[in-house]
C-alpha cells in the first residue's frame, strides 16, 4: 500500500535538445502574455494590500520576489517532471483575505495562519483526498466555476475600450487581423500581434507612465517569525485553505484537464502547501495553481509541448522576482486598459471552452447556479460571501446540491468498461468458403448420396451434413479446368488440415468436391477394367476389414479413387455396391500381384 498518494512523473524527461527543437513562436508569446497578466494587476493588488496594512516597502518587495522566485523554481520543476504546464504562484483571493485580516491582526500572526494553512494542505495531498474530491465533483459544474470567474476577464477587455479605446481597438485589429490570415498566424500568433499593435498605440499616445514602487533593484527577502494565534488560525486558516484547494487549484486542474492534460492533484496540493510554508516565513501569501497563467499557456499550440510555454514563464517570473524592486514601476507603467485588453483576448478561447464544457452535457441545471452564484464575485454591491468565504466556493456547493435534487440521475455513471480490448473470437475449425454457383446449378453438380453404412461398421460421430464444409480450393471454382493428380491432393491435404481426426468424413469431403468435374482420361476404362475383375472373383468369406489407415497415409490414395467411386456408386445396384466394398480392400494387395490382362 503506498502512503504518499503522489502521482508518478511522466517518462521520458524533456531533454534540452527536445525542448529547443519544438520552440516555436506561440511558446513565448503565450509566456509574454501569462506573465504581463501575473506582474502588472496582480501585483498592484499586492502593493494595494501592502500600503492599507501598514507593511513598509522592503516588507513588500520581499513579498513579491518571494513568490515569483520561489514560484518560478516550482513551476520549472513540475512542469519538467510532468511534461505539462503547471504555473505556480501566488492566489490572488487569499491576497484579497489577508488585506482584511492585516486590519485586525499583526502580520506575525498572520505568517503563522500561512504556515497552519500550508501544513492542512500538505496533509490533503499526501493523503490523496482532494484528488479524490476533485474526481467526485461534477465536472461540468467545475468549469461553470471557472466560466464565472473567468468572465470576469471578458468584462474588464470591453470596459477597456471605454478607458483607451484606440490602445483597445489597435491590440483587438492585429489580433483579429492575423487570425483571419492563418498562413501568417502559424508563424507570428495573434496575441503577439495584438501586443504589438496595442504597445506602437501607446507608444505614439504617451501613454506609458511610471508609478511610484519599491526602491532598490535586487530584492532583499526578510524571515519572518511566525505568531500563532487563536483569533487569527480561526478567522483566515480554513478560506485561505478554501482559497487555495477550492478556488485556484480546482480552476486550474479544470482548466488544464479542459485542455487535455491530466495534471497531478495530489502533488499540485501537496507541493503548493510546502511552497505556502516556505512563502509565508517570508511573508509572501499561499501558493496556488495559477488558473489564468495556465489557461494561457495551454490556449494553443501542440498539448504535448505546452510545458515548453511553462519554462518560459518560469524564467520571466525567477528574474522578475530577482529584480522585483526595481521591475515593479516598469511593469506598471502600462494603461491597465491595455493589460486588460489583452488578457482578455488571450483567454476568449478559454472562456468559450468553459461555457462549452459546462451547459453542453449532464449536469446543465447544477451549472446554472454554479455560474449565477460565481458572478455575484463581479457585482460589488451584491457579492456574496457567506461565513466570510467567496461565492466561488459557495457556487460550487450550491451547484452540487440543486444537481443532486434537480437531476440525480446524472451522477450515475456508465456501466464500466474492460480495462484491456476484448480478445478476438477463436477462428473456427473449418469456415466455409463463399459459394459463387447459383442454387440451381449446385444442386445439379452434386452427387447421388451415399448408401447407409454397413452394419459392422463403427457409427459415425455425427453425419457429414452437420459436419463444417472444408474449405474448396480456388481452382476447384473453375468448373472448366479438371484438377490433376498434385491439385487432387492438395485438395485432400485442405481437408486434411479441416478435419484430421476423421478419415471417412475426409474422404466423403473429397469425393464431393471432386465429383463435378468427372474422371481423369483413361481413368473410367481402369476402373470399369477392376469393377470386371472383381466380378469374376469367387466370393468368399473375408476377414473382418481392417481399420482405415491414418489420415496422413490414405489421403492422396482416396484422392485419387475418390472419382472412380462415385461413377461406380451410381452404376451398381446396391448389392453389387456392397459386395465391391467388401472384397475390394483385402484384395488390393492380390490385385497387384496378378499379371496385367
Amino acid at each position: 500500500m503506498r502512503l504518499l498518494m503522489l502521482e508518478r512523473f511522466a517518462r521520458p524527461s524533456p531533454s534540452l535538445r527536445e525542448v529547443l527543437g519544438n520552440l516555436r513562436g506561440y511558446h513565448f508569446a503565450n509566456a509574454v502574455v501569462s506573465f504581463l497578466f501575473a506582474c502588472t494587476g496582480p501585483v498592484a493588488l499586492i502593493l494595494t494590500v501592502g500600503i492599507a496594512g501598514g507593511l513598509k516597502p522592503a516588507e513588500i518587495a520581499s513579498w513579491v520576489s518571494l513568490a515569483f522566485m520561489l514560484g518560478a523554481v516550482i513551476t520549472f520543476a513540475m512542469s519538467y517532471l510532468y511534461r505539462q504546464p503547471l504555473a505556480i504562484a501566488w492566489t490572488i483571493p487569499g491576497t484579497a483575505i489577508v488585506g482584511a485580516g492585516l486590519l485586525k491582526f499583526t502580520y506575525a500572526e498572520i505568517v503563522g495562519a500561512y504556515v497552519v494553512t500550508g501544513a492542512l494542505m500538505l496533509a490533503l495531498g499526501l493523503s490523496g483526498a482532494f484528488r479524490k474530491i476533485m474526481d467526485w465533483m461534477p465536472q461540468p459544474i467545475v468549469m461553470a466555476m471557472v466560466a464565472g470567474l473567468f468572465l470576469k476577464f471578458g468584462i474588464l477587455a470591453i470596459d477597456g475600450f471605454d478607458k483607451a479605446p484606440i490602445v483597445a481597438a489597435a491590440a483587438t485589429a492585429g489580433f483579429v487581423l492575423f487570425s483571419l490570415v492563418r498562413p501568417v498566424g502559424r508563424y507570428v500568433p495573434p496575441v503577439v500581434a495584438a501586443l504589438a499593435a496595442g504597445a506602437v498605440a501607446i507608444g505614439v499616445l504617451g501613454g506609458f507612465a511610471p508609478r511610484e514602487g519599491a526602491s532598490g533593484i535586487v530584492a532583499h527577502p526578510i524571515f519572518f517569525v511566525p505568531k500563532f494565534s487563536e483569533a487569527a488560525l480561526l478567522d483566515l486558516v480554513l478560506p485561505l485553505a478554501i482559497s487555495v484547494v477550492v478556488l485556484q487549484n480546482a480552476q486550474g486542474i479544470g482548466i488544464l484537464r479542459l485542455n487535455r492534460h491530466d495534471p497531478p492533484a495530489n502533488t499540485i496540493t501537496t507541493v503548493c502547501g510546502a511552497g505556502t510554508i516556505v512563502f509565508g516565513l517570508f511573508g509572501a501569501v499561499c501558493t496556488c495553481l495559477t488558473g489564468p497563467v495556465n489557461a494561457i499557456l495551454s490556449s494553443s499550440g501542440e498539448v504535448r509541448h505546452h510545458y515548453i510555454g511553462a519554462f518560459i514563464w518560469a524564467g520571466f517570473a525567477f528574474l522578475f522576482g530577482l529584480f522585483a524592486p526595481g521591475i515593479i514601476g516598469v511593469a506598471l507603467a502600462v494603461p491597465d486598459a491595455f493589460i486588460y485588453v489583452i488578457g482578455g483576448l488571450a483567454m476568449l478561447r478559454v472562456l468559450q471552452q468553459s461555457l462549452a464544457a459546462a451547459f453542453g452535457g449532464k449536469f446543465t441545471a447544477g451549472s446554472v447556479v454554479c455560474m449565477t452564484v460565481t458572478v455575484t464575485e463581479l457585482i460589488p454591491e451584491a457579492r456574496f460571501a457567506l461565513l466570510g468565504i467567496g461565492a466561488p466556493f459557495w457556487g460550487l456547493v450550491f451547484g452540487i446540491l440543486a444537481s443532486l435534487l434537480l437531476e440525480p440521475g446524472d451522477f450515475r455513471k456508465p456501466a464500466a468498461q474492460p480495462a484491456v480490448a476484448p480478445q478476438p473470437p477463436a477462428a473456427p475449425a473449418a469456415a466455409p468458403a463463399p459459394e459463387t454457383t447459383p442454387a440451381p446449378a449446385r444442386a445439379a453438380q452434386e452427387p447421388p448420396p451415399r448408401p447407409a453404412s454397413p452394419p459392422s461398421e463403427a457409427p459415425a460421430e455425427a453425419s457429414p451434413a452437420e459436419r463444417p464444409r472444408p474449405p474448396v480450393p480456388a481452382w476447384a471454382l473453375d468448373p472448366g479446368r479438371k484438377p490433376e493428380p498434385e491439385r487432387a491432393a492438395a485438395a485432400a491435404a485442405e481437408a486434411a488440415v479441416a478435419a484430421p481426426a476423421d478419415a471417412p468424413a475426409l474422404a466423403e469431403a473429397v469425393t464431393k468436391q471432386l465429383a463435378p468435374f468427372g474422371p481423369r482420361a483413361g481413368e473410367a476404362a481402369e476402373d470399369a477394367g477392376k469393377s470386371e475383375a472383381a466380378a469374376q472373383e469367387p466370393k468368399t468369406a473375408e476377414p473382418a476389414p481392417e481399420p482405415a489407415p491414418s489420415v496422413p497415409e490414405a489421403t492422396a490414395e482416396k484422392a485419387e479413387s475418390g472419382r472412380a467411386e462415385t461413377q461406380d456408386a451410381a452404376a451398381e445396384p446396391p448389392a453389387a455396391k456392397t459386395a465391391s466394398a467388401e472384397s475390394e480392400t483385402p484384395k488390393e494387395p492380390q490385385r497387384q500381384e496378378k499379371p496385367p490382362a
